[in-house]
């Protein structure tokens, strides 16, 4: 039997359409996604930084993450979910990892260890750094405008 080309084509554009549907359904819940609303970035003894919530940075002084040339900042950041809990991503190894992005690494950089990590700050600049809970290869969450980070060089 023979289909006309015409309903081949609306075939082929309805497969693709429940394909596509069916990928991001949002009366699906995937239990399998990390379902994070914020972010705390606190020094390794848990005084607070900074945290991220409904798309803005707070912070406990300033308005960014102060650091100066050769500064050594040890960081432990965690994921708030809706509940309240925080969760500590550990940065490989797991189906989900913490992933941060500093985006001018001359600036400053971010280097990640089991437990916790540190932003090492390179020169007197200003950037941002993404925070991210990977799975799967992209990202559950994504703090988005990153946090700011700041390195002033007193000397000069």
């Amino acid at each position: 039997m023979h289909i006309p080309t015409f309903y081949q084509k609306f075939i082929a554009f309805a497969v693709v359409l429940l394909t596509i549907g069916g990928c991001s359904s949002p009366v699906e819940h995937d239990e399998d996604h990390f379902d994070a609303v914020g972010v705390e970035v606190t020094t390794e003894d848990g005084d607070l930084l900074a945290s991220y919530s409904g798309g803005t940075w707070s912070f406990t002084s300033g308005d960014a993450l102060h650091l100066h040339p050769g500064d050594d900042l040890d960081v432990r950041i965690r994921f708030v979910q809706g509940d309240g809990d925080r969760v500590e991503l550990p940065t490989s190894g797991a189906e989900l990892t913490l992933e941060v992005e500093v985006l001018d690494p001359a600036v400053a950089q971010f280097a990640a260890h089991d437990d916790h990590g540190h932003f090492e700050a390179l020169t007197a600049g200003e950037t941002n750094a993404i925070i991210r809970a990977m799975h799967g290869g992209h990202a559950d969450f994504e703090t988005n405008p990153g946090l700011p980070v700041e390195v002033v060089d007193d000397a000069h």
